[in-house]
């Protein structure tokens, strides 16, 4: 779950984190709004690039209140819930920018430091440096010491950096976040303060943490939710609606993602995206199915891909799951379905038994994914919309 930038500075601040002074402003409740001290007006949106959209003013005490209803007004207009976050103007001296997320490629997580901060961090990417957390060790500020000191930074800084960085990876840790992100990170007279945060949550860790719930972030992302989206939430699946013509069935986001590129190179144009957001078992992939089904069942839908590679899921929990679906769901347009597996995860049936299986019952099903793309080929359209 991404939060906005209120829910974000809270959580900050209830971890003992300095962030400025603010109020949540809810949409046509900005008569109630008792402010009398310069401010940061602040559109609360999950996407970035609000300054260069005109979304952050500065605004005097006596211009706060219609600085408000203005960027109320523009987001009502994109289509947006118009929170506002107010805040006390802060002066600072310098602005850095720190992160932690997880570099999926170490399996680890990782900080991220510029000591150029603010809008224009990307044309600093020379200057970004890194370094991987071990999660088997605890990390002391003292860790962090030669990091810091490498950025070419006052030295004086560097105390203070080091004690900021981990008590940024204690929140990450303790809230089971993919991303907190600090831009920027100011130097003022009340010392180092997150100025703005950018928050990502993982979704699979939820049940360890009710009270999210409550977070405006929750609700926003809630009620933008509709039909097969909100109900695939409430099932634990992400499901996104995409205008294309080829229903797809896949497990993992890494996964769905390559699916989704290989039909875009073949000339043909996913209609969904769709992804288990925690656990396997025959039960969520017949639930994942039913979705997929229910949503090619749409005129527009010409056919549904299905493709699984898998390592330690067991085979036998994603053949008994298709099994179930077809049963009692068919294929509501012409299906062609693809597996890989590991010899881990045949250890209940083999990759050969799992073919024979669905080939008995006139399903196409093959091993590799540009096989599975020819098969689409043959099934639907030789010649698909836009293919060389």
């Amino acid at each position: 779950m991404k939060l906005i930038e209120a829910d974000g500075k809270a959580l900050l601040s209830r971890h003992g984190l300095p962030v400025p002074r603010g109020i949540l402003v809810a949409p046509d409740s900005h008569a109630s709004l008792d402010w009398t001290a310069p401010a940061a007006v602040k559109a609360q949106l999950t996407s970035g690039g609000r300054g260069l959209d005109g979304l952050v003013k500065l605004a005097d005490a006596q211009d706060v209140l219609g600085e408000v209803e203005g960027i109320q007004e523009a987001m009502r207009r994109r289509g947006s819930e118009p929170f506002i976050l107010v805040e006390e103007k802060i002066s600072f001296s310098q602005e850095f920018y720190l992160s932690i997320r997880l570099d999926d490629l170490n399996q680890c997580p990782e900080i991220l430091f510029s000591p150029h901060g603010g809008v224009h961090v990307e044309g600093h990417a020379d200057a970004l440096r890194t370094f991987p957390i071990d999660p088997l060790e605890p990390l002391g500020p003292h860790r962090l010491i030669a990091f810091f000191r490498q950025a070419a930074i006052n030295p004086r800084l560097i105390g203070p950096l080091c004690r900021f960085a981990v008590q940024l990876y204690e929140v990450f840790r303790s809230e089971d976040a993919e991303l907190i992100e600090i831009n920027p990170l100011a130097v003022t007279e009340r010392g180092l303060m997150a100025l703005d945060a950018k928050i990502v949550l993982d979704d699979a860790a939820a049940f360890r943490h009710r009270d999210h719930a409550s977070l405006a972030s929750f609700g926003l992302r809630e009620r933008a939710l509709h039909g097969l989206e909100k109900r695939g939430a409430e099932r634990g699946i992400t499901f996104v609606e995409l205008p294309g013509d080829i229903a797809v069935l896949t497990g993992g986001a890494g996964l769905g993602m390559v699916v989704l590129d290989a039909l875009v190179d073949a000339g043909y144009q996913p209609a969904n995206f769709v992804d288990t957001v925690s656990g396997s078992g025959s039960d969520l992939f017949q639930r994942m199915g039913e979705l997929v089904f229910e949503h090619a069942r749409s005129p527009h839908i010409r056919a549904i891909l299905a493709y699984f590679t898998l390592s330690a899921t067991s085979l036998k929990a994603v053949v008994d799951g298709l099994q179930e679906l077809f049963r009692t769901n068919p294929p509501p347009k012409p299906i062609v379905l693809g597996m890989h597996a590991s010899g881990a995860a045949e250890a209940d049936i083999t990759l050969v038994e799992a073919q024979k299986l669905f080939r008995s019952q006139g399903y196409d099903c093959v091993v590799e994914l540009a096989d599975l793309i020819d098969c689409l080929k043959a099934k639907v359209d030789p010649s698909p919309t836009g293919a060389p």
